[in-house]
């Protein structure tokens, strides 16, 4: 993915999150303490995308060899990379879920299914219920 491909996700991301918040109608000094959080998880959504594309036709072993008879297998350092992503983009989520949470903790159903985290194994199911 090119870089303007990428802020080009991340902006469409960020407006999405942003708009789902408006809908929610969480307050606008709750928005702006959060501007730079959603900025943050929108990028992150957006290179997660890219890596799930790479993790697609990549191995989760990959054969190394760093001279000097260093030779082996070892985990492909994308996995590591995207687990990375993944971990901050959660915290992120955790930060902005929590503002959305009422006084019971709870938070609207139909938010949460528009703006929660999704994994790869969530794509690997999609895919597998599309094919029947």
């Amino acid at each position: 993915m090119h870089i303007d491909d990428i802020r080009k996700a991340a902006n469409k991301e960020k407006n999405k999150i942003k708009k789902q918040l408006r809908e929610a109608k969480i307050p606008a000094h709750k928005m702006k303490i959060l501007e730079a959080t959603i900025d943050n998880v929108a990028l992150m959504k957006a290179k997660l995308d890219e890596l799930r594309e790479q993790l697609i036709s990549e191995r989760a072993i990959v054969a190394y060899d760093n001279g000097g008879g260093q030779k082996g297998v070892r985990e492909n350092p994308i996995f590591k990379r995207y687990e990375s992503f993944f971990k901050t983009y959660s915290l992120g989520m955790s930060e902005i879920f929590d503002t959305l949470r009422d006084e019971e903790g709870d938070i609207d159903s139909k938010i949460d299914d528009k703006i929660k985290p999704r994994t790869v194994l969530d794509d690997v199911r999609d895919r597998k219920n599309e094919q029947g």
